[in-house]
């Protein structure tokens, strides 16, 4: 970044932190969703428009908004700086969507789906064995079904295997979407049903339904009593 657009980037961040404050002040400290969505995206615009595709990507992975939460969960894991934006794409995207807007469930579901498909991607820079520690590192799904796997000695490549099916089952609500509103329905049943075969062939019959009772409820809205 050449040192006038380091001064145009410079110059906009206080003035959004002013603009920041003074809404703060005006509304006793709280701002409202609206309100964070709207500095969200006239920052991002703004930026955009002094910074090309790449400085704004390494610039927001380094000293951006989300740098601090993305370098936080990867302290352990040991990347080239190529790996690292790569990763931090990844994630920076996802908390663009997530967290300044009020999401449907069938938004909520997309969402989920993209975000599988850029984590399954991240394979082809990172190799699979440091795509492990990088989902180990900052994703919830893969934490709990880690979790799962190591108290029962499972393997790695089983406990990845059991993750690709997560991503699957997660891609697969969202392709299978109709319309806005997003309801719990047969969509959700077939892909368990899926979910459970594959899960039999990894881990036996009892060993995919003790999966499903353990992590079912939160990975797959799956109700060990319906």
């Amino acid at each position: 970044m050449s040192r006038e657009k380091a001064n145009l980037v410079r110059d906009l961040e206080l003035d959004f932190n002013e603009m920041r404050t003074r809404l703060m002040t005006e509304n006793e400290g709280e701002l409202t969703l609206e309100e964070k969505k709207l500095l969200h995206d006239q920052r991002l615009a703004e930026l955009r428009a002094i910074l090309t595709t790449d400085e704004l990507l390494e610039y927001e992975a380094r000293t951006g908004v989300y740098s601090h939460v993305i370098k936080g969960q990867l302290k352990d894991v040991v990347l080239t700086e190529s790996e690292y934006l790569k990763v931090a794409e990844v994630y920076i995207d996802l908390s663009r969507v997530s967290l300044y807007s009020n999401q449907t469930q069938a938004q909520e579901a997309t969402m989920f789906a993209d975000l599988r498909r850029s984590q399954l991607a991240l394979a082809d820079t990172l190799g699979e064995q440091k795509l492990n520690e990088v989902l180990q590192a900052t994703d919830f799904a893969y934490q709990n079904i880690h979790d799962f796997a190591t108290d029962r000695e499972i393997p790695p490549d089983i406990t990845r295997s059991l993750w690709d099916i997560k991503s699957r089952y997660d891609i697969a609500i969202a392709e299978n979407i109709e319309g806005d509103e997003y309801t719990s329905s047969q969509v959700e049943i077939n892909e368990i049903t899926k979910a459970r075969a594959e899960l039999a062939k990894l881990l036996g019959h009892e060993g995919a339904e003790e999966f499903l009772d353990a992590v079912g409820p939160v990975l797959f809205d799956y109700n060990p009593e319906g």
